[in-house]
């Protein structure tokens, strides 16, 4: 071990914070240089005027929507994309059977509310229950009903507000329960 180097080195400390969170005073500055951006090709398009503002609420920081012709243009790679994954007329389901509707859009947030509200199991077999959820899928439901108020056939505003009040109805229980669970309350017995 003779021909041992010594190798002479310096640890330096780029956090630029300590472990409080108070800046650090010897912490190095940030002066990263940005190369110039080119300019981005000018629009044939007029701007779209920006959208209506939600009762008070302002998102400076939204993007603008997109043009006509990016939504039309959108829409048509949209349905070609779809076309590679249609079902075939070999698989036996017709295409009606995949195709979105209301009542499928509806029927499946109220699937997901039940599942949150404890129609799901983990591993073990214990019911699993997501209360944040279920309050989530029941106000999305809520905001449906609300922005569709006039617009929906009967069959539909009477789905749309059957699942509601059901999921309304099992979200109040399942709270309940957990409120007397948390008492130390054994719940009801069912009969």
């Amino acid at each position: 071990m003779a021909n041992e180097k010594k190798s002479e080195f310096t640890v330096t400390d780029k956090r630029k914070f300590t472990y409080e969170g108070e800046r650090r005073d010897d912490a190095p500055s940030e002066e990263k240089t940005t190369p110039p951006q080119p300019a981005p090709p000018a629009a044939e398009a007029a701007p779209a005027p920006p959208p209506p503002q939600a009762e008070g609420k302002e998102h400076p920081e939204a993007p603008p929507p997109p043009t006509e012709q990016e939504q039309e243009a959108g829409k048509d790679a949209y349905d070609e994309s779809r076309k590679k994954f249609a079902p075939s007329p070999l698989s036996g389901r017709p295409s009606q059977d995949v195709e979105m509707t209301f009542e499928r859009l509806v029927s499946s947030l109220y699937m997901s509310g039940a599942m949150a509200l404890g129609g799901m199991q983990d591993e073990s077999g214990k019911t699993m229950v997501d209360i944040m959820g279920a309050r989530q899928t029941v106000d999305m439901l809520a905001v449906i009903a609300e922005k569709t108020k006039g617009n929906l056939t009967s069959t539909e505003e009477n789905l749309l507000q059957s699942c509601l009040f059901d999921l309304r109805m099992a979200y109040v229980q399942v709270t309940n329960l957990i409120a007397q669970q948390s008492q130390g309350e054994r719940p009801p017995e069912k009969k």
